[in-house]
């Protein structure tokens, strides 16, 4: 993964978990400022209820009191209320609807006077009724039980946050009488605790991502981007181009340290490329000049190996020559077998001239010069080189090549392949009873692919892996130099063409060689 990609993680991470603790640290603490501040609501509500309702108690103990000393006239003693009278007084006060305490904060309330039998209500006005449901729940039983037995009065939140108060009028005044009112939830002033928290983040998140943004741009700038240009500059110096420098060299800090470098070893890589290509130039002269000379002493080579058979295909006309030069110095010699003897002596020297020509034209008196050749010729150039040891060793040399079969090449380079392969398949083949030599050529296409075939002992596959190599060798003593398959396969790709071989211990060896073809075959 790529640096800028690992940055721009980096960032997007660091930015998500430090918005996520700061929005978690935000919401928590709102959570629990709302749970304290409805909690001190509740309890703020409750003791501002307590204390109104303990002002609206005594005021309706003493509006009530009022109606039934007003109205009826009557003493605590007296026992004959109209109760209708009573209610009609007490729907009538002026207090329901003047005082600011009644009309703000009371919510329901009703009177109760109780009998020995019985229980009745009576409400001052509609919109202090209880409705159907909450009657229900102030039932007559509760009241018998609550209101008649308390003692002054009692007070407790229901489960809508009211306070209810109910209790009995003094007792001293009128001992049959009560109430039941309940007063609206008192409100404290509003007030959100994370109004300012949130006005802080409106602040700090937005500064805080331009922050982010800033570093992460200035990270790019300043070493994400260098480092591309750096890689992008390593790749072509992997590549071997030198010549683009990066454009940090002149920062004073590490990158421009980097850069300058890097330029400077891409210069003295390019002066160091220069420079070798020229050594390699001369090298490569150098070793086309040693490769000449391995071959011409390859060539030297076997024809130093090759020089007892040319001595007795010249030694054999020699002596016939000398056999015919005494018969011809007799004086009583006839004529027909003068000429008989002279006949045999200039066949002889022919032969001799014909040996001589066939090594002249194996050794390397000019540079090699590619021109077509007719592929007998330097099959049999090589073959007459080898024939003294084929005829020593009784090695029966088969040749299967069609005439007229040409290839591109130069004759001289071209014989000594032929002769290698020759001489090294009469070496593999010496120990035989039956020793057997295959010289098979066909067309293939634009190439002429030859076979050189013996039954000799064969290769194990560590030898053929290693049988082209200069050299090496198998042969003991002086008979193998090493070079002469190595040769062999530099005259072959030397020409364009392939050679390979094909091998396996007790079962021969067969050297396939492929070379370009006259094109007008």
């Amino acid at each position: 993964m790529s640096i800028r990609r690992r940055a721009t993680i980096l960032f997007l991470v660091v930015n998500v978990i430090t918005v996520s603790l700061i929005a978690v640290s935000v919401f928590r603490e709102t959570e629990e400022s709302r749970n304290r501040l409805k909690a001190d609501r509740a309890a703020f509500a409750k003791g501002t209820a307590e204390v109104l309702a303990n002002s609206f108690k005594v005021s309706m103990e003493i509006e009530l009191l009022r109606v039934l000393k007003k109205s009826l006239g009557v003493t605590a003693e007296d026992e004959g209320y109209d109760e209708f009278a009573i209610a009609l007084a007490l729907s009538d006060l002026p207090y329901w609807d003047e005082d600011p305490l009644v009309t703000k904060y009371l919510d329901r309330v009703f009177f109760v006077r109780f009998s020995e039998t019985d229980i009745n209500r009576f409400n001052p006005r509609p919109r202090l009724v209880l409705s159907a449901e909450e009657s229900a729940k102030v039932s007559k039983s509760f009241l018998r039980q609550r209101v008649s037995k308390v003692d002054g009065f009692e007070t407790f939140v229901d489960d809508h946050g009211h306070v209810v108060v109910y209790g009995k009028v003094d007792p001293d005044v009128s001992p049959d009488w009560g109430y039941y009112f309940r007063m609206n939830l008192v409100e404290p002033v509003s007030f959100d605790p994370s109004e300012s928290v949130r006005r802080i983040l409106a602040i700090s998140v937005p500064a805080m991502l331009l922050l982010l943004f800033t570093l992460y741009y200035s990270l790019k700038r300043l070493v994400l981007e260098p480092l591309s240009a750096t890689e992008r500059a390593a790749l072509r110096i992997s590549s071997g181009d030198y010549s683009q420098p990066l454009p940090y060299a002149d920062r004073l800090d590490e990158i421009g340290s980097v850069a300058k470098a890097m330029n400077i070893m891409m210069g003295q890589l390019e002066e160091y490329r220069t420079r070798m290509q020229g050594n390699i130039s001369a090298a490569t002269e150098r070793f086309k000049r040693a490769e000449q000379h391995l071959v011409v002493s390859e060539r030297l080579a076997a024809m130093g190996r090759i020089a007892a058979g040319i001595a007795h295909e010249i030694n054999n006309p020699l002596g016939g020559i000398l056999n015919a030069l005494r018969r011809l110095g007799s004086s009583d010699l006839p004529e027909d077998r003068r000429a008989k003897y002279r006949d045999v002596a200039e066949d002889a020297v022919r032969r001799i001239q014909t040996t001589v020509q066939r090594v002249l034209a194996t050794s390397p008196r000019h540079a090699p010069q590619v021109e077509t050749v007719e592929l007998l010729w330097p099959i049999d150039q090589a073959r007459a080189l080898v024939a003294h040891k084929l005829r020593e060793n009784r090695i029966e040399l088969a040749l299967d090549v069609p005439e007229g079969l040409h290839v591109v090449g130069d004759r001289n380079e071209l014989s000594q392949i032929f002769l290698n392969l020759l001489i090294n398949a009469c070496d593999a083949v010496g120990d035989e009873k039956e020793p057997r030599i295959e010289v098979s050529a066909a067309a293939l296409g634009s190439e002429v692919e030859i076979r050189v075939k013996d039954n000799g002992k064969g290769m194990t596959d560590e030898v053929k892996e290693h049988i082209f190599d200069l050299f090496f060798t198998t042969k003991t003593g002086n008979k193998g130099t090493g070079l002469g398959l190595g040769i062999v396969h530099n005259i072959v790709t030397g020409h364009g063409g392939r050679i390979s071989v094909e091998s396996a211990p007790e079962k021969g060896s067969s050297f396939q060689l492929n070379l370009p073809r006259r094109r007008s075959e």
